[in-house]
């Protein structure tokens, strides 16, 4: 498509991650555009994703782990907190960032959080291991 052609020259640096993104942000305009029925087709269904090479993750060795829990402790105590209780929780971050104190139960060392996949939604119970109880 022409449209592609031209971000490829206007931006200097154009990866297959751009083009997805481009490509995600235009079928969604052709999209409300067809169920207004403006349009007859959307024009984006022909075009697919380009492939993406997905690059190595850096994983911290035991040094850099200490040197960034101690930055955190002294620097900014309540986000060393729930880093420590989101690393020993089991949990996504959008589970603990939804939890609520009537979810929460120390004296069980329990608590209920509310599991997203996809389009399953179920209810579940963790449990608080006693390295995190301090935080």
């Amino acid at each position: 498509m022409k449209i592609f052609d031209k971000c490829a020259v206007m931006k200097k640096l154009w990866t297959a991650n751009d083009f997805n993104k481009y490509r995600s942000n235009l079928m969604l305009v052709f999209k409300i555009l067809f169920e207004k029925e403006i349009i007859g087709v959307n024009p984006m269904l022909g075009i697919s994703k380009r492939k993406v090479a997905k690059g190595t993750r850096q994983i911290l060795d035991e040094r850099g782990r200490v040197g960034i829990n101690n930055h955190l402790k002294q620097n900014h105590k309540s986000f060393w907190n729930f880093l420590n209780i989101f690393f020993h929780s089991g949990c996504r971050i959008t589970e603990l960032l939804r939890l609520q104190e009537k979810d929460v139960n120390l004296e069980k060392q329990r608590f209920m959080v509310l599991e997203k996949k996809g389009t399953d939604f179920k209810n579940g119970e963790k449990v608080i291991k006693d390295i995190a109880l301090p935080f």
